[in-house]
């Protein structure tokens, strides 16, 4: 495994670096300090140094300036790469066509992020701190140290054709680049933005109330996350949409629905877009127009909305919707929205199409514009990535386990057989005297 040895920094520094001149890291707030080298033992000598980690170290060591952030920096980056690599080659269960540091994407850092949070003992912040540091890592190697890059990570320009295995935000600063917002798929993790449990969550807690609210916020969530409709495009939506009888005929599972104009149509005259949906859930609506929504007319108000506020028997606005599912079950109908895209890409990818290909069909189901950066639809797509690997994962080991039991049982087998070949042979031999 990858260790991180103590050395003496200037012998270390000038082993492995061009610049003869002593180097600043040496004073570091007048303290005696060693300065790290990752090695890996269990490599043949040639190979126990990794070359490109140290070479990063070596560059916090000459760049940053002050002696107490230029120490924290090479220390927090040594531990920060060590794991990482340690992952790779060692903690990562997923299958590899070839296990290396030089082929890793988006989905293998993200899973070192849920890797991470399993382990139990880290906190949010150091998680992230970590995860920073691989991707400044690979920054320093495909922007500092090869001029031009080499294509590890950046930020991805489809309209240019410029795809990067590790894709990241346009920032400024001393790292120019963000990492994009791909929050955790475990339970225990308590990300910033709730997301995929957090939200399955909200929608069993909501239909669970077995009251008229309950079975109005349920519906709201399903719609959103199923028909992966907008929050205007929730309030806006009125019982017309939902006249149409459902057919009963089982080969049909899928009902459109007309939405209200689209935000991104600015057209006089113009409609909203049709979105398809499960049948079911079409179902449920057009059951709660016919008796739940009754309960929330006011007398004199007149509104023809699917979903009304029980305080004033109108529409919604797309604030006070907002507040509502906040305050009552912790998400927003945008986590709704992100939930369908990560499914949508979930499904697209079972069915054996491409990055490209998933994203563009996405984009359209979700009414995204042709101009949008796609930071959303990235996350969403890393995220389904992660879920598709664990997923794997989980198949595999269930393979494993099958046949550790069918050779258990083989070997019982065996064992039996030779107990009466035994038994056989000392009848024989019986028989022979």
């Amino acid at each position: 495994m990858y260790q991180i040895l103590k050395t003496r920094s200037e012998s270390t520094f000038r082993k492995y670096s061009n610049n003869e001149n002593k180097p600043a890291v040496l004073s570091c707030s007048r303290s005696v300090w060693r300065f790290p080298l990752i090695v890996n033992l269990e490599f043949s000598t040639e190979f126990r140094v990794h070359k490109e980690a140290n070479e990063f170290l070596n560059y916090l060591a000459v760049t940053v300036n002050n002696d107490l952030t230029r120490k924290k920096y090479i220390v927090d980056a040594s531990l920060s790469v060590c794991i990482w690599l340690n992952f790779i080659y060692y903690f990562d269960n997923t299958e590899y066509s070839q296990r290396s540091e030089w082929n890793v994407s988006s989905s293998v850092l993200m899973r070192f992020r849920v890797y991470l949070q399993s382990i139990g003992n880290l906190s949010d912040s150091r998680v992230e701190e970590y995860v920073m540091w691989a991707h400044r890592f690979y920054w320093y190697l495909d922007h500092i140290r090869f001029e031009g890059g080499s294509g590890i990570i950046g930020v991805n320009k489809p309209e240019k054709k410029q795809m990067y295995p590790i894709y990241v935000h346009p920032g400024k600063g001393t790292w120019p680049f963000l990492i994009p917002n791909t929050p955790s798929i475990l339970k225990e993790a308590k990300p910033a933005k709730t997301f995929w449990d957090d939200w399955c969550f909200a929608i069993e807690t909501a239909a669970g109330s077995n009251n008229p609210i309950g079975t109005r916020d349920a519906l709201m969530m399903e719609l959103i996350q199923t028909f992966s409709i907008r929050r205007e495009e929730l309030i806006t939506m009125e019982i017309d949409a939902f006249s149409e009888r459902a057919p009963s005929s089982s080969e049909i599972t899928e009902m459109q629905i007309q939405l209200s104009k689209s935000k991104n149509d600015r057209r006089k005259g113009t409609v909203g877009r049709i979105v398809n949906g499960p049948k079911e859930v079409y179902i449920r609506v057009q059951k709660f127009i016919k008796t739940s929504r009754k309960l929330f007319i006011k007398s004199g108000v007149k509104d023809r909305a699917v979903f009304l506020s029980k305080r004033s028997g109108k529409r919604f606005i797309g604030t006070s919707l907002s507040a509502e599912l906040q305050r009552k079950y912790g998400v927003s109908p945008q986590d709704g929205r992100k939930v369908s895209a990560t499914q949508l890409f979930i499904n697209y990818l079972d069915q054996g199409l491409q990055e490209k290909t998933a994203m563009l069909l996405v984009a359209e189901h979700l009414g995204h514009s042709k101009k949008t950066e796609g930071k959303t639809l990235q996350a969403s797509y890393l995220q389904a990535m992660v879920i598709r690997d664990i997923r794997s994962s989980k198949n595999i080991k269930e393979q494993l386990d099958v046949i550790s039991n069918e050779n258990m049982e083989l070997q019982i087998e065996l064992k039996r057989h030779k107990a009466e070949i035994l038994s056989l042979e000392s009848q024989l031999s019986q028989f022979k005297k």
